[in-house]
C-alpha cells in the first residue's frame, strides 16, 4: 500500500510504515502525478481533493486531519468509490485552550475581573460547550448563542442580545452551520465587548 501524507501532520511520521509505503509532501504542493500509483491519501485542507488530482489515479481512500472537508469534492468521491473520512471535533481542547489562554491575558494584563463577567459564546456545539464550560468554572456569566440551534431546539440566546451584553464574545468561523452563524445578518447591531475571540470549531 502507498500512501501520500501532509508532511506537517503532527505525529504521523512513523505511524504507517509498517504496514505501508508513505512519501511525505508539502500538502499545497501534491499533484495528480505524485498521487498516480498512490492507494491513500492523507491531508488537511490545503491539498484540493477534486477530479484535477484525483483522475485516472488509484486513490481509493482520502483522510482530512481536519474538521471541515471543502477541500474533497465528496461528489467525485462518491461516484468514483473513493473513501474519504474527515476528523470532527479533532481540535476542540486546543481551542478551548486557546480561549482560556485569551481570558488569562485579559485578567493578568489588562485588569479584567472573570469572576461574574460575561462572556457570550457564539456556535455551541463541539467547541462551544467546552469554552462555555470552561467559562462557567472560572465563574462566569455564559450567555449560550446559537441560531441555529435555537431555531430548532429554543431555550439559547439571540446574536443580537449575545452581543450586546457580553463583555467577551467568542465567535466560531468555520464551515457549514458555523459559517452561517459567524455571518448571520446583524447588521446596525453594536458590540460592546471588551474582546472577541474568533475560533475555529464545528
Amino acid at each position: 500500500m502507498k500512501i501520500i501524507a501532509d508532511d506537517k501532520i503532527p505525529f504521523l511520521r512513523g505511524a504507517l510504515e509498517p504496514v505501508a509505503e508513505v512519501v511525505y509532501m508539502e500538502g499545497k504542493k501534491i499533484s495528480r502525478a505524485d498521487v498516480m500509483d498512490a492507494d491513500a491519501i492523507i491531508t488537511r485542507t490545503r491539498t484540493r481533493c477534486d477530479a484535477s488530482l484525483l483522475d485516472g489515479t488509484k486513490v481509493r481512500a482520502i483522510f482530512t486531519a481536519t474538521i471541515g472537508f471543502d477541500h474533497i469534492d465528496t461528489a467525485y468521491c462518491q461516484q468514483h468509490g473513493i473513501h474519504w473520512e474527515n476528523a470532527p471535533a479533532c481540535n476542540s481542547r486546543s481551542v478551548e485552550q486557546y480561549v482560556a489562554s485569551a481570558l488569562a491575558e485579559l485578567s493578568l494584563h489588562h485588569g479584567v475581573r472573570l469572576e461574574g463577567s460575561t462572556i457570550a459564546v457564539v456556535g455551541v456545539g463541539h467547541v462551544g460547550s467546552l469554552v462555555a464550560a470552561h467559562c462557567q468554572k472560572l465563574g462566569m456569566r455564559v450567555l449560550l448563542v446559537d441560531p441555529i440551534r435555537a431555531e430548532k431546539e429554543g431555550g439559547l440566546h439571540t446574536l443580537h442580545r449575545g452581543f450586546a451584553t457580553g463583555r467577551h464574545c467568542n465567535i466560531p468561523h468555520s464551515t457549514g452551520g458555523s459559517r452561517a452563524m459567524a455571518n448571520h445578518p446583524h447588521d446596525g447591531q453594536r458590540c460592546h465587548c471588551t474582546a472577541k475571540t474568533w475560533s475555529h470549531g464545528y
